[in-house]
């Protein structure tokens, strides 16, 4: 299969379910000028025939677009944002019955951004986030004043053996995790990424659930996710470097604070992010079944 092929699929299971077909029609004609987009309807495509998100769905957010071309995409990401029936949490089940332990990885500006509401990013104020709740690995520190959230007021974790197998595999390992968790972030000489993990206390309740392609989108340049089939609780995420190498993941709803028990872990800086977007694609291509 290839993308002449995929398009035709999405025109044969999406576009003539919708209301509105000429929107599905030019929304397909701005996605396919990046790579990025072509994965993006890859993805979505996955997640119908995975019977994880329904057409009724899909069709909705299209058919709520306006008509104007320059504007389809962003009206499209911004329908999928504001749409709260979208979220998986807000639709499928969760999982309850699991007993990993789970971790959260994330850059540490972004702890400081969604989780420390009062604490500016300047180097300065970095430099005394990481030496209080950072200084020592799996550090226990009070967390439980900490608003837990991210974007679209969900936390995306994988566990714990996940992040022991990525330490292993290179004791710096926020290079690995950059592009093994799918994020893609590139660095600079003035734009530097340190990462960091929060890591959840075994046993800890919680409800969680498999992403769709939808609960990762606030644009094109967000993490590359495929969801697994049917049969697997987990999400997956898609290596940037397009070596295959992916890990486990799931959401769960933000929560208004962290119970004792919670421990950090400095990850390091990122060196960069090997990006091989083409090879991407073609895994995704490979993913739709036949």
């Amino acid at each position: 299969m290839n993308w002449k092929n995929v398009k035709k699929r999405f025109h044969e299971v999406v576009t003539g379910a919708c209301e509105e077909p000429g929107n599905a029609a030019l929304l397909i004609t701005e996605l396919e000028k990046s790579i990025d987009g072509k994965i993006f309807l890859i993805n979505i495509l996955i997640d119908i025939e995975n019977g994880i998100l329904t057409l009724q769905q899909v069709c909705g957010a299209i058919d709520a677009l306006g008509s104007e071309e320059s504007e389809i995409e962003k009206s499209f990401f911004d329908t999928i944002k504001k749409n709260t029936g979208l979220k998986v949490t807000s639709f499928l089940r969760a999982v309850t019955t699991d007993r990993s332990q789970y971790v959260r990885v994330m850059p540490l500006k972004a702890f400081i951004t969604y989780s420390l509401v009062n604490v500016g990013t300047s180097q300065e104020d970095v430099d005394d986030v990481k030496n209080y709740y950072f200084k020592e690995p799996f550090q226990r520190v009070d967390l439980s004043g900490i608003a837990w959230s991210g974007a679209n007021e969900t936390c995306w974790v994988t566990t714990l053996q996940e992040l022991q197998i990525a330490i292993s595999i290179d004791p710096q390992p926020a290079t690995h995790l950059n592009e093994a968790l799918g994020l893609g972030y590139t660095v600079s000489k003035i734009n530097s990424v340190e990462f960091v993990a929060i890591i959840y206390p075994p046993d800890y309740k919680l409800e969680t659930f498999k992403p769709t392609v939808f609960d990762g989108c606030a644009g094109l340049k967000r993490p590359i996710r495929f969801v697994s089939s049917p049969d697997d609780s987990w999400g997956y995420t898609e290596n940037t470097s397009g070596n295959g190498k992916n890990m486990k993941e799931r959401i769960h709803k933000k929560l208004d604070g962290l119970e004792n028990g919670f421990t950090t872990f400095y990850l390091g800086e990122c060196n960069g992010c090997s990006d091989n977007r083409p090879s991407v694609l073609e895994g995704a291509i490979k993913r739709i079944k036949l």
